[in-house]
């Protein structure tokens, strides 16, 4: 029987597990519904475990080296063995850690260098020499900078600024729409019934309008850009690269599915007499593949 591993990226929209053989083949997946320890504790365990005893029914458990989860919320359980057992498989030798530790394995294949994860929230997580490092990743009431949330919220205060100023402009105008508000008193109705994944959902619009030449979505995407540029280049300075050049992996639904970001992140990105090779994005890679590189 074949020897295999299970990798498990668990976020806020689903869980996918994946077992490989121990030279990186795909031999089963198991798509479920959303797992963050910070949301739904209880949901999150269940749809873990479905996951896992779905990829069991068709592999045998025995040969199973390892699992390696990688999880949203995990600082706010902060109880992985609690968890471990919740999930109700004590032949498995299972591993836990968060979603942005999965990605910077994942992306750099185990060997140094910096990720910079932008989605919903954002964060640049990096590794050297086993020693960790990390900037930003504060949660969208005191960072998050770069992130889908952010361009979004940017996007809602754009309106409140040129309502204040009593020239509201064609990008506020169709992002009124885009929401289903009529004026600013619907905005802040629907803003703050929103939680910060719905928020999120409106960065595709904000895009779309910049890649089209809105000088007012452009500046936004800027702005939003600048920030997480910004943690990018504390992050190349924070350690010493043995005078090698810096791989950078992007990971992250807003930084990977849209060139203009990427173009716009990277320009932002100016190390002090640094090399630094940013990795290209890999079309349906996902990041259980870091089970294959974990210690």
């Amino acid at each position: 029987m074949i020897e295999f591993l299970i990798g498990i990226d668990c976020g806020g929209t689903h869980t996918v597990a994946i077992a490989y053989d121990k030279q990186g083949n795909n031999l089963m997946k198991s798509v479920q519904g959303p797992a963050n320890l910070a949301v739904d504790p209880k949901l999150a365990v269940k749809n873990i475990h479905t996951a896992i005893f779905e990829i069991l029914q068709k592999l045998d458990a025995d040969n199973c080296l390892r699992v390696l989860i990688g999880i949203a919320g995990l600082s706010a359980f902060n109880r992985t063995d609690e968890l471990i057992t919740e999930l109700d498989f004590p032949k498995l030798n299972i591993n836990i850690i968060n979603d942005a530790q999965l990605a910077l394995l994942a992306r750099l294949k185990g060997q140094n260098g910096l990720v910079a994860i932008s989605g919903t929230g954002s964060v640049v997580m990096g590794i050297v020499d086993d020693k960790p490092i990390r900037v930003g990743g504060w949660g969208h009431l005191l960072g998050d900078e770069g992130s889908g949330y952010q361009i979004s919220k940017l996007a809602f205060q754009q309106v409140t600024k040129e309502t204040d100023l009593d020239e509201v402009s064609d990008f506020s105008k169709s992002f009124l729409k885009e929401i289903g508000a009529k004026d600013i008193s619907d905005l802040l109705n629907i803003f703050y019934k929103l939680d910060k994944k719905d928020v999120a959902d409106f960065t595709p619009f904000v895009l779309k309008r910049a890649e089209a030449g809105d000088t007012v979505a452009e500046s936004i995407i800027k702005t939003a850009a600048n920030g997480l540029g910004s943690q990018i280049n504390i992050a190349i300075s924070k350690t010493n690269w043995h005078n090698s050049t810096v791989s950078l992996a992007f990971s992250g639904s807003v930084v990977e599915k849209n060139s203009y970001y990427r173009e716009v992140l990277t320009d932002q990105i100016k190390p002090n007499q640094q090399l630094v090779n940013i990795l290209p994005i890999e079309p349906d890679f996902n990041n259980a593949i870091a089970v294959l590189y974990a210690k």
